[in-house]
C-alpha cells in the first residue's frame, strides 16, 4: 500500500484520489455488518402453507416468509438453502439442528424451551374452523362429536384438544401432513372440518369448495424460530432486520404482505442496493450525513409508533373478532362492576343491543333484563374466585352464568369476565336420562319380581312333585332327598357358586320323578328283576323329562334329570350321550345316585357300605364318571366327614 501511495511515476492529483479511494472502501468495510464480512450457509426449512409459504409451480420457494427471510440474508450477508419437508419433519429436524430456521413458527412455552425466538414477530394469526356448505357447525359447541382435520405436529392440535376439554366436547382431532391433505379431506368427507391458520384458510377455501364458520379462537404471533444450536447472531440479525423491515413502508416486508394478502406490487430495488446507496452517499457527502442520520431516527421512531398504531388496531379488529364470536353471551366489566365491553350474544340473552348495556352498572343490567340471576354472584366471585350459576330465564329456557375475576399485580382485582350460556338441551337431555333411568328401574323391579315369582311356581313344582313321589313310593323319595343332599355338597366342594349347587339340588329332589310311571310291584320287588322289568325301570328318566319339560325353570331342570344316568364313555342310557354332551350338573348327579344306591339298602339286597361304593367310582373313574366329581366326592366322606342324613324337603326353593 506504502509504494501505491507514494509511487514517484503518478502526478500528485491521481496519489490523492487513489487514497481517497482506498479510504473509503475501508470505511465501508467497517460499516458493514460483520456476517456479511464471511458469508454463513443458513439452512431454511420450506413446507407447504400458502400464502404464507410454498413452493412455485417451477419449485422456487414463494410466499411471505421466503420473501422475508431473502430480504433479511440479503442484508446480513447470509447464504440461504431451504430444505423441503412436511411440517412435522421440519420442526424435528430444526429441534436437531438439521435446520437453522423454521419459518411460520406460533409462539408457546413449551416451544421456547425447545427453540430459539427472536422478540419480534414476523404476522399476526388466528385459529379459524372450515367447512362444507350447509354444514351445522356455528359455533364452539356444534363441533361435538365431529371429525376435525388438522397439521399433525402444529399447536392446533393441543389447542383443539385443550378446547374440547375444557368445554367438555367430543371432538376427534385427524392429523394430515399438510393443510392441502386436511382441506381435501373435509372436500372429499373423510372429516366433518378442518381447523386452519386465517391465511392458509382465506387463501385456500375456495379451492376446496369450504366456507368459514363462526369458530375462531387461539390468536397469535408467528416468528422466524432458530434452532438452539444456531449461532446467536442469527437470532439477533433477525430481530435487527425485522424491526428494520417494519419501520419502512417501501421495505420488502409491506411489499410482501400486499402481493401475497392483498393484489400485486410492482417490483422494485433489492433493499441492500438502497443501502449501498445510502453509503457511498455518506462517504461523498459527509458534510450531510449527520443530518441525514438524525432525520432517519426521527423519521424511524415517527414509522414505529405507525407500526405500533397499526398493529394495536389489528390486534383489537382480531380481539373483537373472537370476542363476538362466541356463542355465550360475554360482558367484560370493571372492579366496579359496570360492563365495558358486551359481546353479540348479548342481542339473543337479554333482548337488547350489546351497545345499550355498555358504560352501565351490572347490578341496573341484571334487574332489567336477568331478575332471576343470583345477584351475590359477583360478590362470591370477588371474594372466592369463579362461581357458577344456573337459573330459569325467558321463554322456559335454562341458562348457567359464570364469573371470573381478572387479578391485577399485587393481589388487587382489575374486574370481572361473566358469561352466560344457553344449556336448555342439556337441562332437557337431563330430565329425559332420568325419565328413562326412572322407567328402567321400575323394569328391573317388575323382572326382579317375575324372577321371584318363577322361583316360587319352581318351588311349588318341586315340592308338589317330591309329595307324589312319597305317595307312590316312599323310598324313592328318601332316596331323591339324599342323593339332592349329596349332589349339592359335591358341587359346593368342586368350586360352583351356591346358584348352580342349589340346581344341582333341586334337579336331585326329582331326578327319579319318572318312576311315577313304573308298576310299584316292580320297583319294591324284593327279587332280580328280569330283562324286561330292567328295561321298563331305564324308562324313568325319559318319563321324568316329559314330566318336567313344561315346568318353568331359568335353567335346564328337565335335561339335568333326563341325563343323570348316562356315562362319559357312552355306556349309559337311555340315549348313551358321551363326554362333554352331559351336562356338569347331570355328572354329579350320577355320581351322587350310584354311591346313595350302593351305599343304602334296596328292596332286592343288601345295602354294601360308602367304602365299597367309593371304590366302585374310583374304578370307573374317567370312563364311566367325572375324574372331578369322583375327586370331590371322595373327599367329602374321607376327608370332611360326610355322612347320609335325613332331611325334610325344603319349604322355600331360592
Amino acid at each position: 500500500m506504502d509504494r501505491l501511495l507514494h509511487c514517484p511515476s503518478a502526478p500528485p492529483p491521481i496519489q490523492g484520489m487513489r487514497a481517497l479511494a482506498l479510504l473509503a472502501w475501508g470505511c465501508l468495510f467497517l460499516l458493514l455488518p460483520a456476517p456479511l464480512r464471511g458469508e454463513e450457509v443458513l439452512r431454511v426449512g420450506l413446507y407447504e402453507n400458502p400464502p404464507k409459504i410454498f413452493t412455485s409451480p417451477s419449485g422456487r420457494p414463494e410466499g411471505i416468509f421466503p420473501d422475508l427471510i431473502r430480504a433479511i440474508a440479503a442484508q446480513e450477508g447470509w447464504t440461504l438453502k431451504f430444505v423441503p419437508g412436511t411440517w412435522a419433519q421440519c420442526l424435528d429436524r430444526l429441534g436437531k439442528g438439521e435446520l437453522d430456521i423454521m419459518p411460520d413458527v406460533s409462539f408457546s412455552p413449551e416451544r421456547a424451551r425447545l427453540y430459539s425466538f427472536p422478540s419480534e414477530p414476523v404476522l399476526s394469526d388466528w385459529l379459524q374452523v372450515y367447512a362444507l356448505p350447509g354444514s351445522d357447525i356455528r359455533s364452539l359447541p356444534d363441533l361435538n362429536g365431529k371429525r376435525v382435520a388438522l397439521l399433525a405436529g402444529s399447536i392446533q392440535e393441543d389447542s383443539l384438544r385443550t378446547l374440547a376439554r375444557e368445554f367438555e366436547l367430543s371432538v376427534t382431532p385427524v392429523p394430515f401432513p399438510s393443510f392441502n391433505e386436511a382441506f381435501r379431506a373435509v372436500e372429499e368427507g373423510r372429516a366433518d372440518a378442518v381447523l386452519s391458520n386465517r391465511f392458509f384458510g382465506h387463501h385456500n377455501r375456495d379451492r376446496f369448495r369450504l366456507e368459514e364458520t363462526g369458530v375462531i379462537f387461539r390468536p397469535s404471533k408467528l416468528f422466524f424460530a432458530a434452532s438452539p444450536l444456531a449461532n446467536p447472531a442469527v437470532v439477533a440479525g433477525l430481530d435487527r432486520q425485522l424491526r428494520l423491515l417494519k419501520e419502512d413502508p417501501q421495505s420488502a416486508y409491506y411489499k410482501s404482505l400486499g402481493r401475497w394478502l392483498s393484489g400485486e406490487v410492482q417490483p422494485g430495488a433489492p433493499p441492500w442496493v438502497e443501502g449501498g446507496v445510502y453509503v457511498l452517499l455518506g462517504l461523498l457527502f459527509l458534510g450531510i450525513a449527520f443530518h441525514v442520520a438524525l432525520h432517519r431516527r426521527i423519521g424511524a421512531r415517527t414509522r414505529e409508533l405507525e407500526s405500533a398504531n397499526r398493529a394495536l388496531a389489528l390486534s383489537r379488529n382480531t380481539w373483537r373478532s373472537t370476542f363476538d364470536a362466541v356463542q355465550d353471551a360475554l360482558w367484560v366489566l370493571d372492579a366496579d362492576a359496570v360492563v365495558l365491553s358486551a359481546n353479540a350474544a348479548t342481542q339473543w340473552v337479554l333482548g337488547t343491543d350489546p351497545r345499550t348495556v355498555e358504560g352501565r352498572p351490572w347490578s341496573s343490567v341484571r334487574e332489567e333484563h336477568l331478575p332471576t340471576l343470583d345477584d351475590g354472584l359477583l360478590q362470591a366471585a370477588r371474594t372466592n374466585g369463579r362461581r357458577e350459576s344456573t337459573y330459569l330465564c325467558r321463554e322456559d329456557r335454562w341458562f348457567k352464568a359464570t364469573v371470573d375475576p381478572i387479578p391485577g399485580e399485587g393481589g388487587t382485582l382489575r374486574g370481572f369476565i361473566l358469561s352466560v350460556g344457553d344449556i336448555t338441551d342439556l337441562k332437557r337431555a337431563e330430565e329425559e336420562i332420568e325419565e328413562k333411568a326412572q322407567s328402567i328401574s321400575s323394569i328391573n323391579r317388575k323382572l326382579q319380581e317375575s324372577v321371584v315369582e318363577l322361583k316360587n311356581t319352581l318351588q311349588q313344582t318341586i315340592q308338589i312333585l317330591v309329595n307324589a313321589s312319597e305317595l307312590k313310593d316312599p323310598y324313592t323319595a328318601g332316596h331323591q332327598r339324599r342323593v339332592a343332599t349329596l349332589g349339592h355338597a359335591i358341587a359346593l366342594e368342586m368350586g360352583l357358586t351356591a346358584e348352580k349347587a342349589r340346581r344341582v339340588e333341586l334337579a336331585g329332589l326329582v331326578h327319579d320323578i319318572g318312576k311315577i310311571e313304573i308298576p310299584s310291584e316292580i320297583l319294591v320287588k324284593p327279587r332280580r328283576l328280569s330283562d324286561i322289568e330292567y328295561r321298563l325301570v331305564q324308562t324313568h328318566p325319559a318319563a321324568a323329562f316329559r314330566i318336567l319339560k313344561d315346568v318353568p325353570a331359568a335353567w335346564p331342570l328337565a335335561e339335568i334329570v333326563y341325563q343323570h344316568h348316562e356315562r362319559l364313555d357312552g355306556s349309559g342310557y337311555p340315549r348313551n350321550l358321551r363326554g362333554d354332551a352331559i351336562l356338569p350338573e347331570a355328572r354329579i348327579l350320577s355320581v351322587a345316585d350310584t354311591v346313595e344306591a350302593m351305599s343304602t339298602h334296596r328292596p332286592y339286597r343288601a345295602a354294601r357300605g360308602v367304602e365299597a361304593a367309593l371304590k366302585t367310582i374310583e374304578a370307573e373313574k374317567g370312563t364311566s364318571f367325572d375324574p372331578l366329581v369322583v375327586d370331590a366326592c371322595v373327599r367329602l366322606f374321607r376327608q370332611r366327614g360326610f355322612s347320609f342324613r335325613e332331611i325334610d324337603p325344603p319349604e322355600t326353593v331360592d
